[in-house]
């Protein structure tokens, strides 16, 4: 990890620094580092150039220092033995760019002396011209209670399990006629007698029942004796001869004779005093660990904010050297102020979201593959699989890609998964995952069954309906069914539900694959101010610095109007766009009309080189470039194999980027011609 004097294949500006780490001063160019501190996480960033280590407070409280002590420690060398291999070839993997972050579970020592598990998730914000990791920033979570929950949790199975293979049932016969009652010895051990007399003369059931059961379980018998139910099946606690009550699980049936009169109940009886026990800590432990999951949620949702929180600031800073440079300032000066308030006020939303735990989330599209990915989630649950409950899989359909937001896709898998469990959890059963392609061909069908009770029509019918539950106050994420249907809406998708009483439950998620996606329709082009006459009429001439028809496509508002507005006062014509949909039919009705097509690479619905592939269709010499937040090799490499001229980064401010693109469209050969 980042603090520390041990760095397998760290770069060579690392090494040349010295080997002696270095503490900095908290970072003053990543401002987000302050909300993520406020939040809890301990935060550190290392320049790998300089071998130099911000560790935040919250860090450094993590292992027992103080803001003030000093904070030098080769956390490498204090992780545990056992967690060392995996967290040194997670962190390699990152480097290599195998991998989008760093992310590994591990033990570090306390101050103190004992072991405390972390959670460390890291990302590598800049690299050298050869792909060298130069900088990676991340945070510390500590989630000591959520592994002990989890060890706790186990251990209380196991108990569970040792305790009912060794249990005895105990019989019982009860001739109705004379009223006599016969306990097997087994029954009155259970009850902690040892002499038979004494069991007789003392034992009754209804004097032994909880004075709570009383009721409830004498009310069962009399139901079922009187032939109001097919059988007696209760549970309820029973006093032991020294006083203390256990719990049991009864059953039996009437025998009757050929009139239909009742003449003898039988049946037997188990403890399941540790089962109770045992269903009680499982509650408590399941509470402990859905506020372990809340707080790992809090750093992926602060993870996956960070890049969106930053680029909205360095707006309101690009803005606010506008204004103090006096570019802007009179009739004109609105616009930028407007445009900083929209920033901030993106950037305030995205803070609440962070401290809400918001779910309205921007998509980020990749190309997953489902099988594989659900069974990575169904592995990373198997331990909180309920007692009794027989998973089966069918994952083995190779090439099932689906262009996907996998974060969101997994919500979708926690909420069906938990619902079948839940379903067969008390009584046992069945629970089937299955990922196939469609009958068609044309898509993916990933369905989660279950063998439960199942539900009636009139439940069946609210399923979707937001708010609408079956289960216990409290049980559950709150994701719910109606939360399902928008994720998968959301990626062109479909999800039904079939269920009845006694046939359990089967939810089906139909996703398009790769390919299948629909560019959404046209709409009008984002408002900008008019360009100047000079600008609007530009050539581009052999060997000039500016001019020519850039199209810029990107879906956040502010970054469109801030290029626009750079390259207009750059001599530039500008068609900007915030849906690929639209620059699209613009470049399809005059190609080479335009001398530069600049496209983010994340986009909703349509992926910065799927544009790239339908413009060359249409134009295969037209110059592209892609931007993005977070370039990685792996992009870069294939956005070149398409064609893309340049990939640049968002890092720098907006200013720096309309040079570079002015900079492009300079070292592209003349054409002749207007513009």
């Amino acid at each position: 990890m980042p603090v520390s004097t041990v760095h397998p294949v760290v770069p060579a500006a690392a090494t040349e620094a010295g080997s002696v780490l270095r503490v900095a001063e908290l970072p003053q160019d990543i401002p987000v580092f302050a909300v993520l501190e406020g939040v809890g996480l301990g935060v550190w960033d290392w320049d790998m150039e300089t071998n130099t280590v911000y560790a935040s407070p919250r860090l450094r409280a993590l292992y027992g220092y103080g803001p003030d002590e000093a904070f030098d420690l080769d956390l490498d060398a204090l992780t545990h033995s056992d967690d060392k291999a995996a967290l040194l070839a997670d962190r390699q993997a990152h480097w290599a760019g195998q991998t989008p972050f760093y992310k590994n579970e591990h033990r570090v020592r306390h101050r103190l002396g004992h072991w405390v598990w972390v959670l460390s998730r890291g990302l590598v914000v800049e690299r050298d011209a050869q792909g060298r990791p130069l900088r990676m920033t991340g945070f510390h979570v500590d989630v000591t209670a959520r592994k002990q929950a989890e060890w706790l949790h186990l251990q209380t199975q196991q108990r569970l399990e040792l305790a009912l293979r060794g249990s005895n049932d105990g019989l019982w016969d009860w001739d109705l006629l004379s009223d006599k009652l016969y306990c097997s010895p087994r029954f009155m051990a259970l009850l902690h007698f040892s002499d038979e007399a004494e069991f007789n003369e003392v034992f009754t059931f209804r004097a032994h029942l909880h004075p709570d059961d009383v009721w409830r379980v004498t009310g069962m018998v009399h139901a079922h004796i009187d032939g109001q139910t097919p059988a007696f099946d209760a549970e309820y606690r029973l006093r032991c001869r020294g006083g203390d009550y256990r719990w049991f699980h009864g059953r039996g049936k009437v025998a009757r004779n050929d009139a239909g009169q009742p003449v003898r109940f039988a049946g037997h009886i188990t403890d399941i005093t540790d089962r109770v026990a045992a269903d009680a800590a499982r509650e408590a432990l399941q509470a402990q660990l859905r506020e372990a999951q809340k707080r790992d949620a809090l750093g992926m949702l602060a993870g996956g904010v960070a890049q969106d929180f930053e680029t909205s600031l360095k707006d309101a800073r690009t803005q606010l050297n506008l204004l103090q440079a006096g570019r802007d300032i009179g009739p004109g000066g609105a616009a930028p102020l407007a445009a900083l308030e929209q920033a901030l006020a993106r950037a305030e939303l995205l803070t609440r979201q962070m401290l809400a735990f918001s779910r309205q989330q921007p998509q980020h599209m990749v190309v997953l593959d489902l099988a594989g990915a659900v069974g990575a989630w169904l592995d990373e649950w198997q331990a909180l699989l309920p007692p009794d409950v027989l998973l089966t899989r069918q994952l083995d359909s190779p090439g099932l890609t689906v262009l996907a937001d996998a974060p969101r896709l997994r919500q979708v898998m926690a909420e069906l998964w938990r619902n079948a469990c839940q379903a067969v959890a008390r009584t046992g059963g069945h629970v089937q995952v299955k990922v196939v392609p469609d009958a068609a061909g044309q898509g993916v069908e990933w369905t989660v069954s279950d063998d439960g009770l199942g539900m009636p029509a009139e439940v069946l019918a609210q399923a979707f309906e937001p708010f609408f539950s079956t289960g216990q106050h409290g049980a559950g994420s709150g994701l719910g069914l109606a939360a399902v249907q928008a994720i998968v809406q959301a990626h062109q998708g479909r999800v039904s539900l079939r269920s009845a009483p006694g046939q359990g439950t089967q939810a089906t998620v139909w996703l398009p694959a790769v390919g299948g996606m629909q560019v959404s329709p046209p709409a009008a082009p984002v408002a900008a101010p008019a360009p100047s006459p000079t600008a609007a009429g530009a050539t581009r001439a052999e060997g000039s610095q500016a001019g020519g028809h850039v199209v810029f496509i990107d879906d956040y508002e502010a970054m469109v109007y801030l290029i626009t507005r750079m390259l207009r006062k750059r001599g530039c014509r500008v068609s900007a766009f915030e849906r690929a949909a639209d620059a699209l039919a613009l470049v399809q009705a005059n190609p080479q009309d335009v001398d530069l097509l600049v496209t983010d690479y994340n986009m909703p619905g349509m992926s910065g080189l799927d544009v790239v592939r339908q413009v060359k269709a249409w134009r295969a010499d037209l110059p592209v470039v892609i931007t993005s937040g977070h370039v990685t090799p792996a992009m870069k490499a294939e956005a070149l194999a398409e064609g893309v001229r340049q990939v640049l980064g968002k890092h720098d401010s907006v200013e720096a980027m309309a040079d570079q693109l002015v900079a492009v469209l300079a070292q592209l050969p003349p054409r002749s011609g207007p513009v």
